[in-house]
């Protein structure tokens, strides 16, 4: 019996769910073109060089940066953070790479995670400007996706995602986000507070997604 793409990689999800902590944070997942992992002290010149190339593409989403956030300093002190928020279980950042030539494409995460009775996390990701709308996204977040909810095992996703940003949004509502309305000034880019619209997926949503 053949089952359709979707099922393949709900299945191959579900694999990850049953592995241990150590093994699913050094190789998250791999498809036939991406794989997710953990950014790694050797991926600062692909890093670096990615987010100068794309500073223009990326500022109005992230905020205005300097050059010194592309430092090596800057870099090391930003996988400290990571590593100790993942310690901590708060956040977990992957870098996305190309499986042809293991390439640097962006990044992926889920952050500020809240367990009791909340069980929720939140989504963000970035790609570098060259690879942007090739579909590259609509493949790696349903790894994230499937990490949160079936090895992190939380309830709810959120994404906050600016009017402007006509990408993301069909993004996230193909992958069956609920747009919940607009957070008011909920994000502080560049000195000024900005509204955006926050989206939602439940772990049924995303099961939902792979069945349909």
């Amino acid at each position: 019996m053949s089952f359709s793409p979707r099922l393949q990689q709900l299945a191959s999800l579900l694999a990850l769910s049953q592995g241990d902590e150590d093994q699913s944070r050094a190789t998250l997942l791999q498809s036939a073109q991406f794989a997710l992992r953990p950014f790694q002290a050797d991926d600062y010149v692909q890093w670096m060089t990615l987010r100068r190339q794309s500073r223009d593409f990326l500022i109005p989403w992230e905020g205005a940066w300097d050059e010194e956030a592309l430092s090596e300093t800057a870099y090391h002190a930003m996988l400290a953070r990571y590593d100790y928020e993942a310690s901590i279980d708060r956040s977990y950042y992957f870098a996305v790479l190309s499986q042809s030539d293991q390439s640097l494409i962006g990044g992926v995460q889920v952050a500020d995670i809240k367990r009791g009775g909340y069980q929720s996390g939140s989504l963000g990701y970035w790609l570098g400007e060259k690879h942007a709308r090739h579909g590259i996204m609509s493949s790696a977040l349903p790894m994230m996706l499937g990490y949160s909810f079936l090895h992190l095992k939380l309830h709810r996703v959120e994404a906050v995602v600016h009017p402007d940003n006509e990408a993301s949004i069909a993004l996230l509502e193909k992958l069956k986000f609920v747009c919940e309305g607009m957070a008011r000034s909920c994000i502080c880019l560049d000195g000024v507070w900005q509204d955006h619209w926050l989206y939602s997926l439940l772990e049924t949503d995303f099961l939902a997604y792979f069945l349909n």
